[in-house]
């Protein structure tokens, strides 16, 4: 028997729109982005492949720069990756760039920060080119409050009142850089900016806003909320198809 030939680290730049699966992370019964991707790699490079990533998206969520990494001891070349990846992979995955990464790279630990979008499509008639890819909310939504709200959250701050249950995070302390929203026409684009995010932080975040933008609650509603440290204040949860994983930064 050959002797097997020394790993190597190979990181993935991934775009994928998660419409049409259970999310990023490998499961027995449903289509996931793991899953379809460990397939194929372990036909391509005849080994069993096990793919890291930054974090795991749910169903329906999409991202514009997951990243990935695995180990592999074949001689395929990293620069024909993407090439024959995006051959034989579904329209909606995409591998953007594949290069060789150091033995001890880690996706999510070696990560510095995340930046998040949510998309929300506030027409008063629901565009059907846009249900997978924003959260229609029909009523006007006042884009300044929403802009006041945010200015609370910006920091480092216990955030366990925006945490889903089934975290299983160590601490629910995170740093928010910034939180930019951006409204043009009927589309209002929120921009998180963070070193980390909580489980469902970001969906629960925005639905928080939506609420604040309804005049339901008020921009001082958003500081409660995060002093409190009580998800149960903050019952609400925006749906999957709003939110794209942009970007990772290393």
């Amino acid at each position: 028997m050959k002797p097997r030939k020394p790993p190597r680290r190979v990181k993935l730049t991934i775009a994928y729109q998660g419409t049409q699966y259970q999310g990023w992370q490998r499961q027995k019964r449903f289509k996931s982005i793991q899953g379809t991707l460990e397939k194929l790699l372990s036909n391509l490079l005849s080994e069993k492949i096990e793919l890291t990533a930054s974090g795991r998206t749910d169903a329906g969520v999409h991202a514009k720069a997951q990243v990935a990494s695995f180990l592999h001891h074949s001689s395929f070349p990293t620069g024909r990756l993407c090439y024959v990846l995006n051959y034989h992979l579904p329209e909606d995955i995409i591998v953007i760039k594949a290069e060789d990464a150091a033995l001890d790279f880690h996706p999510r630990y070696s990560a510095q920060g995340k930046i998040y979008e949510y998309r929300i499509d506030n027409a008063p008639v629901r565009d059907p080119q846009k249900a997978f890819q924003a959260w229609h909310v029909s009523d006007p939504l006042n884009v300044e409050a929403m802009r006041e709200a945010v200015k609370y959250w910006v920091g480092e701050h216990d955030f366990a009142s925006f945490k889903s249950q089934g975290s299983s995070a160590k601490t629910t302390v995170r740093r928010i850089d910034s939180i930019e929203i951006i409204h043009s026409g009927a589309e209002i684009l929120l921009i998180f900016r963070g070193n980390g995010f909580l489980y469902n932080m970001v969906r629960i975040m925005t639905a928080v806003l939506v609420m604040i933008g309804k005049e339901k609650l008020s921009p001082e509603d958003a500081l409660r909320l995060l002093e409190a440290k009580d998800r149960t204040l903050a019952p609400w949860t925006a749906p999957p198809q709003g939110l794209y994983l942009s970007e990772v930064i290393y």
